[in-house]
Parts: structure tokens; sequence; C-alpha cells
């Protein structure tokens, strides 16, 4: 194998790497809520969140007996932080990749 070679495929690596970052940044957007339009960015994107499930009461016909299904939501900040670190990761790979082909 030559290191041309090895080369080659860590960049292509840290290139997908990269572009999975920028797909977990615009899906987590795109099903994100709470979104409020006086708030700056860093304001919504601690309010904001996925929600994975909506929370609510059942009645069941049963005096005293209701069922409460859980809310389940994932707040922004953290897929977001998923994907910088994705990004940085890729970016990082690729410049590594660079100085291996070079030598």
């Amino acid at each position: 194998m030559s290191s041309g070679n090895i080369g080659g495929n860590m960049k292509n690596k840290g290139i997908i790497t990269i572009l999975a970052g920028i797909g977990v940044l615009c899906i987590s957007f795109f099903f994100s809520s709470g979104y409020h339009p006086k708030l700056d960015i860093m304001g919504n994107i601690f309010r904001m969140e996925i929600v994975l499930r909506q929370g609510h009461m059942l009645d069941l016909s049963i005096p005293g007996e209701d069922y409460h299904i859980e809310r389940v939501a994932i707040p922004l900040k953290y897929p977001l932080s998923l994907s910088v670190l994705l990004i940085l990761s890729g970016t990082g790979i690729v410049l590594v990749s660079k100085n291996k082909g070079a030598s």
C-alpha cells in the first residue's frame, strides 16, 4: 500500500464525517420546535427541542384512574453539539490526511 492511497482514504472518511455533521445539523433544525421570532439565536437554541412523543392524559373511563403518557423531547443543544463535533473532527481528519499525503 502506498502512503498516497492511505491519505486519500482518510480524506474521504473526513469528508463523509463533515457531511454527516452537516446532515445532523440540518435534520435537527428541521425537526425542532419551540422557535420564537423575538429571541436571538442563542435564546432559540436553548429553548428549542426535538419532540419525539407528545405527553397527554388518557381517560380510561374508570373513576380515579387516569393514565398519563409522558412527553419525550431532546433539547436542540445536544444534536447541535454533536454536529459541531463531527464537523470539527472531519476537518481534522482531512487536514491530517493532507499532511500524510505530502510526506
